[in-house]
């Protein structure tokens, strides 16, 4: 089994009620159980252990008493939630003069593109590449001018990630061209006489 919850049933014939039942779960006897007289049937939820988890049951009448025996293996699988990683810019908050920046990132188990969601200003992106065997997530944000919010999530089966990062985008200063005035003398042609 790869759950560690279980809900146990068996049928028990031949018995009026459960006090006719004795269960034990991992060589503890348990009260956790119910039993159903019109259907016969036995039930209790487990949390079973890793590895083997041994479930017995025994029903008594004035005939004499059963005991089964079950034995349950139980694997835990190893959850492998994703893991966003913004690797540039690798300042966080990030300045530049640029209105274009393009934006890296590693997103570790997922497999498809569509387990990844990237935002700029909290607007859904569809233009950025995703490649599963390096697993680089990259794509070129417009900015505006201010602060910029970039946020990568992905999701899979084991759970949710997301990183975000701040770029702080500065038009650049344009300089207007150099101005050369004459002050003396402040015409020219200047003649200069007697």
């Amino acid at each position: 089994m790869t759950s560690s919850q279980l809900i146990l049933t068996s049928t028990v014939l031949n018995i009026d009620n459960a006090s006719q039942i004795a269960f034990t779960f991992n060589g503890i006897n348990s009260a956790n159980f119910s039993y159903n007289n019109s259907s016969k049937v036995f039930s209790s939820g487990l949390t079973l252990k890793e590895g083997n988890n041994t479930i017995q049951i025994t029903a008594t009448n004035s005939q004499g008493s059963v005991t089964k025996t079950c034995t349950i293996t139980y694997t835990a699988v190893n959850a492998l939630p994703p893991i966003v990683d913004i690797t540039f810019p690798a300042l966080n908050p990030y300045n530049t003069t640029n209105s274009l920046v393009n934006i890296n990132a590693t997103v570790k188990n997922v497999t498809l593109k569509n387990q990844i969601k990237v935002y700029v200003n909290g607007a859904i992106q569809q233009n950025f590449a995703y490649n599963s065997g390096t697993k680089q997530v990259s794509f070129p944000a417009n900015l505006i001018v201010g602060t910029n919010v970039i946020q990568i999530s992905a999701s899979n089966a084991d759970g949710y990630d997301s990183e975000s990062t701040t770029i702080i985008y500065a038009q650049p200063q344009t300089l207007p061209p150099p101005v050369v005035t004459f002050v003396n003398p402040s015409v020219s042609p200047y003649i200069n006489c007697c």
